[in-house]
């Protein structure tokens, strides 16, 4: 992320106050929505400024972002259902960033499974399906070398690995989100409730209608009212 030091301070609104801000996004990999908001205060606090509003804030440091083609994005985390942004850079094809700590037939596998999960009706792969992949890779790779390289992916924070059954993490999707609208735009689906994709959720079972909400989304509006209309086709949601 070197372009970023390149942002000049006085650059369309831009002050100590934002480059700031920018540089403690440099060094997380997320942050949850209640520690920005944190960070927006502390960084005012540091350079002795009053604050606006964050999405005024924002919205002058996202302009400038845009001209190095980098943005500051969120998505609601499909585990928790909390909100999570981070800096990402929008010209470079992420997916091949994830590379440069891998063997080409590891990163094989990696795409291989974001693939796998991604048109996955319950957005899920297994072990199973790693050992069915492995030997079918340009290099193949053993069952052991395989398990060895979805260790290193669980432990890089590309995949969650729960007891075998294999997901996308939040980071995954907020950073390859243009890679997997762009590859499987007729399998990436934005929830109903909250927009953001929804990989691991359940999907309204209406004739036609396909309309998907995240478990936690689900949750809280049965939580509040057993039956309800679909947000997408209008009818109870099946």
């Amino acid at each position: 992320m070197a372009e970023l030091i390149s942002i000049g301070l006085g650059e369309e609104g831009m002050t100590d106050t934002h480059r700031l801000f920018v540089q403690a996004l440099m060094s997380r990999t997320l942050i949850a929505e209640n520690d920005l908001q944190e960070l927006f205060k502390q960084v005012h606090v540091a350079t002795g400024k009053q604050p606006g509003t964050l999405n005024e804030f924002l919205k002058i440091i996202k302009a400038n972002l845009d001209i190095i083609s980098f943005d500051i994005t969120s998505v609601k985390s499909e585990d928790d259902g909390r909100r999570y942004f981070a800096l990402v850079n929008r010209y470079a094809d992420e997916i091949s960033k994830m590379a440069s700590d891998y063997e080409p037939q590891e990163m094989e596998l990696l795409n291989k499974l974001v693939e796998l999960i991604t048109l996955s009706d319950s957005g899920t792969a297994s072990s199973i399906d790693v050992d069915n992949v492995a030997p079918l890779l340009t290099r193949p790779l053993t069952k052991a070398a395989a398990e060895v390289a979805v260790r290193k992916f669980t432990h890089d924070g590309w995949i969650h690995d729960d007891e075998g059954t294999l997901s996308l993490t939040t980071r995954t999707i907020l950073e390859l989100e243009p890679h997997l609208k762009e590859s499987f735009s007729e399998h990436v689906i934005a929830c109903a409730a909250c927009s953001s994709l929804v990989f691991r959720g359940q999907v309204c079972k209406q004739s036609g209608c396909g309309g998907k909400l995240h478990n936690h989304c689900l949750a809280l509006f049965r939580g509040t009212r057993p039956n309800f209309a679909c947000l997408t086709c209008k009818a109870d949601f099946l």
